[in-house]
């Protein structure tokens, strides 16, 4: 065996991990899981190492390890000068004053996390470089003498941080984030659980500003307004809008609103903060059904509301507003579809989101009358949306254009090479998603906000979203989804995976 490969796979420090015992803590929960060895002094990193991680203590145990004779070979072309086996995963923004030639207007200063062998097994990260955003090239200085440096002195003889691999392979930060502003809501909808909150309030101006400390909104591409109450009841919903932009958010601003408090005034007040989306719940183009589902609202009033909007955009020229429409569909989705696809094609706002009820076991008690049915899930049918996709097209002659759709870590964290993604089975709120309450304290998804009494995974109030991100977060929820281990809260969701319940 090559002494380098020796020295990298089979280190004293990864074979000392066998030690760890298998009876690690009084209720272990114990699951195969792909786990990381991180060497911080060293910036080196080895990734998807088979190993098992107890979800009650947190123990982590790796095996012993096989010698892989690609990713040796792989890091012998590199130091000989050959870079055909490198790619990159990673590409963050690099702040620097150096006046080195190949900073130029192509390629900009940025670290690189470069990984070497199948799959990317060993990385590299933080070296410095030149990189294009558009074309996903890097330009290495000294021909690379940094990279190869840190590669002959490869030496793992102290002990390594091992951390589950979904650490690495998702964003370090939320990219999305929902907001709970308020608990307060004028409608008393069917199938809300608003009505056994305790206390109905807006979050102040002050603790909200507390809250924001806690987030890097550099690193966030959407803030959405939403949750148990309506947001447009805030009446500093405006003020709150500039507060997320002067922040540093360089995203989407969204509010989800019943539409029934959106007046042109108010209206008028969040356009000219920067709100870049308004979705309108609306579940029917009937008004009596309408009136079931929302506890009693007109719907003649929201539509007065929703057509305000769109002649507010279209006189003020804003382009970049998206408004649409979002069902949840109860019953006959067909008919209701076509007709809010119907209304959307004919005020010229964008294609209507549909959605149906919580399919959770833990909600099915909130429904006093036959609400769901089978003929879709959450995930949605194929045939359903695809005969959304056709239907919308016809109604709308030609296919619209639409904005690009940017995946998300591309653009708070940079770069993120496709090959670290989760599978797309994997809830979206295990890679970049949370909801903040409007106490301050995370729930797993915007799905459990209706769960009273609610469950709280941390709070912004003593950690800020990074550290929850990487700990109560990932120990609560993310993790064992990834792993095929489901909170009991998840249970009958389409998206949680089907396995042991946590």
């Amino acid at each position: 065996m090559d002494p380098v490969e020796q020295n990298i796979l089979r280190s004293p420090s990864l074979e000392s991990q066998q030690k760890i015992r298998t009876t690690c803590c009084d209720h272990p929960r114990r699951v195969n899981a792909p786990v990381d060895c991180e060497y911080a002094e060293t910036g080196i990193r080895f990734r998807h190492l088979p190993g098992n991680i107890c979800l009650s203590c947190r123990d982590i145990y790796i095996p012993n390890l096989t010698a892989n004779t690609g990713l040796s070979q792989s890091i012998a072309d590199c130091l000989s000068g050959d870079p055909s086996g490198l790619v990159i995963l990673k590409s963050r923004p690099r702040n620097t004053q150096e006046k080195e030639e190949i900073y130029t207007d192509d390629f900009h200063p940025a670290y690189l996390d470069i990984g070497f062998g199948e799959n990317g097994g060993l990385v590299v990260e933080n070296v410095k470089a030149g990189w294009n955003w558009n074309l996903y090239e890097a330009l290495l200085p000294d021909q690379g003498f940094e990279l190869r440096e840190r590669l002959a002195n490869l030496e793992l003889k102290a002990e390594g941080r091992l951390v589950p691999s979904l650490v690495y392979d998702t964003p370090l930060h939320p990219r999305s984030i929902q907001i709970e502003l308020t608990t307060r809501c004028n409608l008393s909808c069917a199938y809300c659980t608003n009505k056994d909150l305790e206390v109905q309030s807006d979050i102040s101006l002050d603790s909200l500003n507390h809250l924001f400390d806690q987030i890097d909104f550099s690193q966030v591409d959407n803030v959405d307004f939403t949750g148990l109450g309506e947001p447009v009841l805030h009446k500093k919903l405006p003020d709150i809008i500039r507060e997320v932009k002067l922040r540093g958010s360089h995203g989407n601003i969204r509010v989800v609103t019943n539409g029934t408090v959106l007046t042109p005034s108010r209206i008028k007040s969040i356009c000219e903060a920067g709100i870049t989306s308004i979705a309108f719940s609306i579940d029917s183009m009937n008004e009596e059904r309408f009136a079931k589902s929302r506890g009693g609202a007109k719907l003649k009033k929201v539509m007065e509301n929703l057509e305000a909007l769109v002649a507010y955009r279209n006189e003020h020229d804003l382009r970049d507003l998206e408004i649409k429409i979002k069902a949840v569909l109860i019953d006959n989705p067909y008919q209701e579809a076509e007709a809010l696809l119907q209304t959307s094609a004919r005020l010229g706002i964008e294609k209507p989101h549909f959605s149906c009820l919580d399919n959770r076991a833990v909600v099915q008690d909130n429904y006093k009358e036959p609400w769901l049915k089978d003929e879709w899930s959450a995930q949605g049918s194929p045939e359903f949306l695809f005969w959304v996709e056709k239907r919308w097209h016809e109604l709308n002659d030609v296919v619209k254009k639409s904005k690009p759709n940017i995946s998300v870590p591309n653009l708070a964290a940079g770069f993120m090479n496709p090959m670290l993604y989760p599978s797309d089975k994997l809830c979206r709120w295990a890679v970049d998603a949370v909801f903040i309450s409007s106490s301050g304290d995370m729930i797993s998804c915007c799905e459990q906000m209706i769960d009273i009494p609610r469950q709280y995974r941390g709070s912004l109030v003593t950690k800020n979203l990074y550290q929850l991100w990487q700990d109560d977060l990932l120990w609560s929820y993310r993790l064992p989804l990834s792993l095929g281990v489901p909170p009991k809260a998840c249970v009958g969701c389409n998206w949680a995976p089907v396995g042991p319940v946590l």
